[in-house]
């Protein structure tokens, strides 16, 4: 059960919970929010993901640069320098907290919104692909072709398969953009802190051979 200890600055509250010694620095945390009211009302939570201690530690009013950086004030920089792993999201304020404030900590990076920025970057390359082939009077092959490249391959019917299988016949680099990306799945299946070699040539090799604009491309702090 999670119990309010204290207020702290902003409107923060700082937690523990029963059973828990609240001497017990978090060596793993993990961050996220939570919509508490209608229009776009956030709170920003932290928690210690220790294995034996899980716990909420700190609840933060609304989204923003301000209520995070409450939570390395309330903390201390004694215990935030105990802290080995983070986990969060790419929102950029994230991200750049926890480089000024975690430097020597492990960042991982939920994978949910890494796909969901590689899938970004794979639109804009089959949209701008599309238009350009149609400019030129080629076959339109990737007209209806969006969701069949975006949706996970588990996900398609049995002729989405078929259309998918015609699809990547063809030498286009809206192809390239996906078979690197369904290659960049791999990635997930490592267990050591580093990527393989092979995982960093593919990312190489989705910024090279897609040509992405930096506003489409698939998040640089990969």
């Amino acid at each position: 059960m999670i119990e309010p200890d204290r207020l702290v600055a902003g409107g923060s509250i700082q937690c523990t919970s029963r059973g828990s010694s609240s001497n017990s620095a978090p060596k793993q945390s993990g961050v996220d929010e939570i919509q508490y009211a209608k229009g776009h009302k956030y709170l920003t939570l932290i928690y210690q993901i220790d294995i034996g201690i899980t716990r909420l530690l700190w609840i933060g009013k609304e989204r923003t640069i301000e209520s995070f950086q409450g939570f390395f004030t309330a903390m201390g920089k004694d215990v935030i320098s105990r802290i080995v792993f983070v986990c969060s999201d790419v929102w950029e304020p994230y991200l750049k907290l926890i480089r000024e404030n975690c430097s020597e900590a492990l960042h991982i990076l939920d994978p949910f919104h890494i796909v969901a920025n590689m899938n970004k970057a794979l639109d804009h390359v089959r949209a701008e692909e599309a238009s350009r082939m149609k400019r030129e009077g080629r076959a339109p092959v990737l007209k209806k072709s969006r969701w069949l490249l975006l949706r996970h391959s588990g996900n398609l019917g049995a002729d989405q398969h078929f259309c998918l299988r015609d699809l990547l016949r063809y030498n286009l680099k809206t192809v390239r953009a996906y078979l690197l990306k369904e290659a960049f799945q791999q990635l997930w299946e490592y267990s050591s802190p580093a990527p393989g070699p092979e995982s960093c040539t593919q990312i190489g090799q989705w910024r090279t051979m897609t040509s992405v604009p930096a506003s489409a491309q698939s998040d640089s702090r990969l």
